[in-house]
């Protein structure tokens, strides 16, 4: 999963000086005996300023739990009335410090103003679960992972036994797509109350979970026995299945969970899932120099992902080891024609119909060859060569009647 990204409002000269306030503030952390109220003053300075930061934050609470300092609660439920109105938890001052590039209330939204005011919030109660709930809260709407987590664990920690705080922590962690820790945290509010809502979770997660069990037992055996070509391809392949696992998870809590982020979970492991299989089919084609089909299953990787460019490179070398293969000349076909670069696109796609033909007897039609046809049918039409364009169909139509739209593309050619 993604990192917790730093403040984009934090200008690159100003996170130095953060840095130099944080190494500060450990420097003093480290004596005896240590004045915890300097240190919060500059951790304090820094989560304002970077809320994001995890490293920051946990730098705070851990100041705070060697402090102890006195707890005034009675001040935190004047903040929630008043709000952002007029200093409470949601409110930043109006004008701040600009040579320190804090920013001020007109560019901060509310979630993040709620952030800025964590130290003060922590301060007084840093282990009451409303506090902690409505920064994680305000963490989540930022996108702000790791630090949703933190204050959704701490608040989890101060009231260990009250459902609704477990079940927080759970929707979170699903949310964020960390499946196995919240298969535990779903269970742990089974234990507390049973509704629609968590048996259906637990169920949703189950296969999750035994997967990354598997996932466990086959390190265990590869730390055990080395890393031999053939482990290596088996836990490749582990991999992806669970990261295909991941996906289907997520698809199936984004048809029983209506908040955005589960709704964009899918997407994303997608994203993620292809960056996965380029990653081990790169890794593939080093270890077997030979193989051009592990190229072609690259470049169509690569061209999925935009990189056209990328695409090529391997189906050249693909080509090397494999020439004039229908297969790949169709595919560098279309990443030619992706780049705009239409004579080469069409030239590719004429090699791959021209190998119909071999010594004087036609080859058994595959796929690549119609698909060639098809393709250099509806590049000819768009270049405005409509009688190239209409043998090409005709060529496709008299193999596979049905194939995509060709039939339509044919007679709309012949009646213009």
């Amino acid at each position: 999963m993604p990192s917790d990204s730093p403040s984009p409002l934090v200008s690159p000269d100003f996170r130095r000086r953060l840095q130099q306030r944080y190494e500060e503030a450990a420097r003093l952390a480290a004596q005896q005996p240590c004045d915890h109220a300097r240190v919060h003053e500059l951790l304090a300075d820094c989560v304002r300023s970077d809320p994001g930061s995890i490293l920051y934050l946990d730098a705070l609470l851990a100041n705070l739990r060697s402090w102890q300092p006195k707890r005034q609660r009675s001040w935190w439920p004047k903040w929630m009335t008043i709000g952002a109105r007029n200093g409470g938890i949601g409110s930043v001052p109006e004008q701040t410090n600009k040579a320190e590039n804090v920013p001020s209330t007109a560019v901060l939204s509310t979630e993040y103003a709620v952030l800025y005011a964590a130290p003060e919030a922590l301060l007084h109660g840093r282990d009451d679960p409303e506090v902690l709930n409505q920064l994680a809260a305000a963490a989540g709407a930022c996108d702000f992972e790791q630090v949703e987590l933190r204050y959704l664990i701490a608040a989890r920690d101060a009231a260990p036994d009250d459902s609704e705080m477990q079940r927080r922590l759970a929707r979170a962690l699903t949310r964020q797509g960390r499946f196995e820790e919240a298969a535990t945290a779903w269970k742990s509010v089974v234990s507390m109350a049973t509704d629609v809502e968590t048996a259906q979770a637990v169920e949703d997660l189950q296969s999750d979970e035994k997967l990354s069990s598997a996932e466990h037992d086959f390190d265990r055996a590869q730390a055990a026995t080395g890393g031999s070509l053939s482990r290596m391809q088996e836990r490749e392949e582990l991999r992806l299945v669970s990261s295909k696992q991941r996906i289907a998870i997520a698809r199936l809590r984004a048809a029983h969970d209506a908040h955005p982020k589960a709704q964009l979970l899918a997407g994303r492991f997608e994203a993620e899932h292809l960056r996965l299989e380029i990653e081990i089919l790169h890794l593939r084609c080093e270890r077997l120099p030979g193989d051009w089909n592990i190229r072609v299953e690259l470049a169509r990787r690569l061209k999925q992902a935009g990189n056209y460019s990328g695409a090529i490179q391997r189906l050249e070398e693909a080509n090397r080891l494999r020439p004039e293969e229908p297969e790949i000349l169709v595919e560098l076909g279309e990443c030619w024609q992706h780049l705009r670069q239409f004579a080469k696109a069409l030239d590719s796609y004429h090699q791959a119909v021209g190998r119909a033909v071999v010594e004087g007897e036609m080859r058994i039609a595959s796929d690549s060859l119609v698909l060639a046809r098809y393709r250099a049918g509806v590049l000819l039409a768009a270049m405005g060569r409509p009688d190239e364009a209409v043998a090409h169909f005709s060529g496709v139509v008299a193999t596979d009647p049905g194939y995509k739209d060709a039939q339509q593309r044919l007679d709309k050619l012949r009646a213009s």
